[in-house]
């Protein structure tokens, strides 16, 4: 078997603004130790650098994309408390779908 093909060994983080994945990729996840699918939805990424989502907003209150970024490293920082420190988070504890979020847990465990 080719060795690229192979599933993580470890504990991995997919955090994405794609609500589909293919086969292929939903396989793997099957068949990894413990992978986190995380889906921020209405999240785009149209350029290839993140400036717009880095600019202030100009309206007063949070707009569409502070909401992205305080999402991204809420859910990043949680998934390495839990996998490193043994710090288990409510966030990843089980599968959601909620408005903003939706969380799916793969494991061979």
């Amino acid at each position: 078997m080719d060795q690229s093909a192979l599933p993580p060994l470890q504990p991995f983080l997919y955090l994405t603004k794609e609500s589909e994945l293919v086969p292929k990729l939903t396989e793997r996840f099957e068949s990894t130790y413990e992978c986190y699918w995380v889906v921020i939805h209405r999240a785009s990424h149209d350029s290839f650098t993140d400036g717009p989502l880095l600019q202030p907003s100009i309206l007063p209150g949070p707009n569409q994309a502070d909401r992205f970024m305080n999402l991204m490293p809420k859910y990043t920082l949680t998934f390495l408390d839990q996998t490193l420190k043994k710090q288990s988070n409510v966030l990843l504890s089980e599968a959601l779908e909620q408005n903003d979020v939706s969380v799916r847990i793969y494991s061979s465990r």
